[in-house]
């Protein structure tokens, strides 16, 4: 129910192509749908599904994920579509490590004679 509920509001809002702020969804309590166009005035544009938690999806094969009503995509991780729509968390303060060299002996800097042509 929840899903029909989802996927006619997104249908309702790609075919209105109105830009709009969140709107309730009816049947989905708590859900909420926006579509923004992506220039202005124009007649294209983006549907955003945002759940009762607060998180935004793009699609309903990925508002559906979230319900557990559909298999999961792979590892979706932290580099799927979910994750770079919804809020930014705090960057943790741990310090990022830095990926080392191919070739750990080979010198960072070019010298005259590397750069000098071959004779």
């Amino acid at each position: 129910a929840i899903a029909s509920a989802l996927s006619d509001a997104f249908r309702l809002a790609n075919s209105e192509a109105v830009e709009f702020e969140d709107r309730p969804v009816p049947g989905a309590a708590g859900w909420s749908i926006r579509w923004k166009a992506r220039k202005a005035g124009a007649s294209k544009g983006d549907s955003y599904l945002t759940t009762p938690q607060g998180r935004r999806y793009d699609s309903i094969r990925a508002a559906k994920r979230f319900l557990g009503l559909e298999a999961p995509r792979g590892d979706e991780g932290a580099s799927g579509r979910a994750a770079k729509l919804a809020p930014k968390a705090a960057a943790p303060a741990a310090a990022k490590k830095t990926a080392k060299a191919s070739r750990p002996n080979a010198p960072n800097v070019a010298t005259r004679s590397s750069l000098a042509p071959s004779q």
